[in-house]
């Protein structure tokens, strides 16, 4: 089997030709249907992952889209069809596929404008040598690009590593960010580049040779969540998921097929998660590397005067709140108890228990700093007056310049629940409490890593105000009840417990410095 980009030549061509699509996705197939009036021709398709099979309505039309089935009384005059950011990583498993490979000679794939550029651009520098070029991006697709996001976690702590360390003289450091003027002013001076991601199918010709000429010369590309931006990366280039949490959560119920072909490595906290992520992502055991997170070095060096630049006042102790995200104001998505209380908090879903915390908190002098998840919906949490209830905003933290993990140092015990924020924090040794009231819901409609999630939780299950407060009590009394349970689970969750995560990432990727060229 041959992969074709799909063309108008080959449009104009199909006459009475069924196109079968692999791989639905309401976004590309508009984007098809924007580019071709091919939705007429359009009989069905085929996706591997089960909650996008069934029947869709999409502009007025009905489309089938099963796993595979009936392959062969798809007339092989019809036109399959890609529709997908990675077509080169579907075409792979596709075409290993008997069913698929016996009847077919040829698979199409659709190019939108961004891959139309950027394909145009690999074949222009095919033969040129690769630079000493890194590129970063962070986040999701653009479409969820909250403040900050584009800009942080594992990507961010890695680059500010490699500038400590002078890894600048021998290399050019390229950003992909949603406003690059945010940026540019802090670096000035250093060998750092940043161009926005919208550069990819600007029709500004100069900003786009730039954007391109980076991508497509850069030794490694490190990315965080969505590596698509590369997904037509050259075969001599490194691509490197540093992703954002090693976690509780099921992965393999959002996972659109394998990541196999779509980078070349993933880095990890352990073994176990890298045999968990080689199964849930759809990896090669050698694509796993055991390196810690980068932004879990910033756990082991909190930044100074924290409480001031946020406006909270000194306290005893503080507890910091990170739930991890239900719905979201992005794409009305939820995963557990949909938040339309109070609050839009677990447990604490009325401002009458808020009040009530609160005053528990006045009486033992602990402040309880919430963080909401970047992508939570907030809309339904007041603004609060409290003494000892604090809400630290993601745009705050944007603002300030300001990422989690810098602040999570100083505290003295964490409440989550289900975010992969306890996994890093472990790593600090200090109480952990786990809010859990929407358990059985989350995992009907997400899931977990493990049958028994109850076993893999290194603090204390929190269900009612009672517990969250029996919580609060052991942290200002010094009662660690779970602490050999966290340190039994900690070395597993961790097979490095220090703040040389960064350094390990490019020691395993053969990257140097110092007059040493890359590996």
């Amino acid at each position: 089997m041959k992969l074709y980009q799909f063309d108008i030549l080959i449009f104009e061509s199909i006459q009475c030709n069924e196109i079968y699509i692999i791989n639905y996705s309401e976004y590309y197939l508009s984007k098809l249907c924007d580019a071709f009036p091919v939705l007429e021709y359009i009989a069905g398709g085929w996706d591997d992952v089960p909650y996008r099979q069934g029947v869709h309505e999409f502009r007025g039309h009905r489309i089938r889209i099963t796993n595979y089935e009936n392959v062969e009384r798809v007339p092989q005059s019809a036109i399959l069809l890609i529709i997908d950011p990675y077509p080169y990583a579907r075409f792979k498993l596709v075409s290993s596929k008997q069913e698929i490979s016996e009847r077919f000679s040829k698979i199409y794939f659709f190019a939108d404008k961004e891959t139309t550029y950027y394909l145009s651009y690999i074949e222009k520098y095919k033969n040129d040598a690769l630079e000493n070029i890194i590129v970063f991006r962070s986040g999701p697709g653009a479409s969820r690009n909250v403040p900050g996001i584009d800009f942080g976690d594992n990507a961010r702590a890695l680059f500010e590593y490699m500038l400590r360390e002078g890894y600048d003289n021998e290399y050019t450091l390229v950003w992909l960010v949603r406003d690059p003027a945010k940026y540019i002013e802090k670096y000035e001076g250093r060998n750092v580049r940043f161009f926005p991601y919208t550069a990819s199918e600007t029709d500004n010709v100069s900003i786009r040779e730039k954007y391109y000429y980076y991508l497509c010369h850069a030794k490694f590309i490190f990315f965080t969540n969505s590596g698509v931006f590369s997904s037509h990366a050259r075969a001599d280039q490194v691509r490197v998921q540093l992703w954002h949490g090693c976690g509780f959560k099921n992965i393999r119920s959002v996972r659109i097929g394998r990541d196999e072909y779509k980078y070349e490595y993933m880095i990890v906290t352990s073994k176990l998660y890298a045999k968990l992520h080689e199964l849930d992502f759809g990896l090669r055991s050698d694509q796993l590397l055991v390196t810690g997170y980068p932004k879990d070095d910033l756990l082991f060096y909190p930044i100074s005067g924290w409480p001031q630049k946020f406006n909270i006042h000194k306290a005893k102790k503080y507890i910091f709140w990170l739930p991890t995200w239900r719905t979201t104001a992005l794409s009305g998505e939820w995963q557990g108890e949909i938040v339309n209380k109070e609050t839009g908090l677990p447990i604490i879903d009325t401002m009458g228990k808020l009040e009530e915390i609160n005053e528990f908190l006045c009486a033992k002098d602990i402040v309880l700093v919430i963080k909401l998840h970047p992508w939570q919906e907030t809309t339904v949490l007041p603004e609060l007056n409290l003494s000892n209830v604090v809400v630290l905003k993601n745009e705050l933290l944007a603002k300030e310049d300001v990422q989690i993990n810098e602040l999570l140092g100083h505290a003295d015990a964490l409440i989550s629940d289900y975010s992969s924020v306890a996994v890093d924090y472990t790593l600090l040794d200090r109480p952990i409490g786990f809010t859990l009231d929407d358990i059985g819901v989350y995992k009907d409609r997400r899931g977990f890593l493990w049958e028994n999630i109850h076993d893999w939780l290194p603090g204390m299950e929190i269900f009612s105000v009672r517990d969250f407060m029996e919580f609060i009590f052991s942290v200002f009394d010094g009662t660690d009840p779970f602490r050999e349970k966290r340190r039994q689970l900690d070395k597993m969750f961790h097979d490095f417990s220090d703040a040389r995560s960064s350094s390990r990432v490019l020691e395993m990727l053969g990257i140097k410095h110092g007059n040493i060229e890359v590996f």
